[in-house]
């Protein structure tokens, strides 16, 4: 009897099963120019958004906000199931301002200029001499010079992912007058000094005086001295563009001065000389200088020559 051999074949057919795609997990809301991660399941899908004008997303889930805005994000799972989530892109922007220049002791209004789609924005402003505030638009009051210089406000949305930070630049002027008078002696010629100090680069002067006087030369000329030109002389100085003004006043006084010299000449040999400057008039605080023979010289008003 033969042997029957049968020879038996196995298939084996093997297959690998795809989960489907999950939720997209993570922050759907930025703000343009940050970024945002999404993760979804299983592993080694694709990515990709339905406005890349919008939003770009990259192989890993990180989503860059590109505009304001909305876009679609679409992740498809290695077995091809796909899952969505829409992102949401804000913006923030600032324009800080302020609106001096002030002058000393005046007042500023700063504003963070905020602008964008980003809600529920907190503000921290700081600058100079340690100032702080954490309101959009604070004000500085009676401002000092130290008071000036660069203001930074940084602006945050943290319901939309959002921060940004801007600077405006406070000016704070000085101006300052004190007011002189030269030429007061007869013969002289009277002129009104207003010796301006301070910051403020442009200035108006207005004069004002008796009888009705008035001019707005910054060192004006009263003309020759005379008592008709005697009196209180007022002088108001603004500063155009800088908000600042100051006043002042100076006094003109005629003054008059008058020398009569004689001494107790003549004099025998040995006697003393006796020199009177017999000085009158007005004026004060007045000085002397004789001068005389022999390289003689003196300061006294009466000075004495011994013989």
């Amino acid at each position: 009897m033969k042997n029957l051999y049968v020879t038996l074949f196995a298939f084996f057919v093997s297959f690998t099963v795809f989960g489907q795609a999950g939720v997209i997990s993570g922050t759907p809301v930025l703000c343009a120019g940050s970024s945002t991660s999404l993760s979804d399941t299983p592993a080694g899908g694709t990515w990709i958004s339905s406005n890349p004008g919008i939003a770009t997303i990259g192989t890993s889930g990180v989503v860059w906000g590109v505009a304001y805005g909305t876009a679609t994000i679409t992740y498809t799972a290695p077995g091809g199931s796909t899952a969505t989530q829409v992102v949401t892109v804000n913006s923030l922007m600032l324009s800080p301002l302020n609106d001096g220049p002030a002058c000393v002791g005046g007042t500023v209004n700063m504003t963070a200029g905020a602008s964008g789609t980003a809600t529920g924005v907190s503000y921290n402003w700081t600058g100079p001499a340690g100032f702080s505030s954490s309101i959009s638009s604070p004000v500085l009051s009676g401002v000092t010079a130290v008071m000036g210089g660069t203001y930074t406000v940084t602006a945050t949305s943290a319901t939309a992912g959002c921060s940004a930070t801007g600077t405006t630049n406070v000016t704070i002027n000085v101006i300052g007058i004190s007011p002189t008078t030269t030429g007061s002696c007869p013969g002289q010629t009277m002129i009104l000094l207003s010796n301006p100090f301070g910051t403020a680069s442009i200035v108006n002067y207005t004069w004002s005086g008796p009888l009705s006087w008035n001019s707005s030369l910054a060192n004006p000329v009263l003309g020759s001295a005379s008592t008709s030109l005697d009196g209180v002389y007022t002088l108001v100085v603004t500063g155009t563009g800088s908000g600042c003004t100051a006043t002042g006043t100076t006094t003109v006084t005629f003054t008059t001065l008058n020398i009569a010299p004689t001494s107790n000449s003549p004099l025998c040999a040995g006697d003393t000389l006796l020199l009177f400057a017999n000085e009158s008039g007005a004026a004060s605080s007045v000085s002397y200088t004789w001068s005389g023979s022999l390289g003689y010289t003196s300061t006294n008003m009466n000075p004495v020559v011994y013989g």
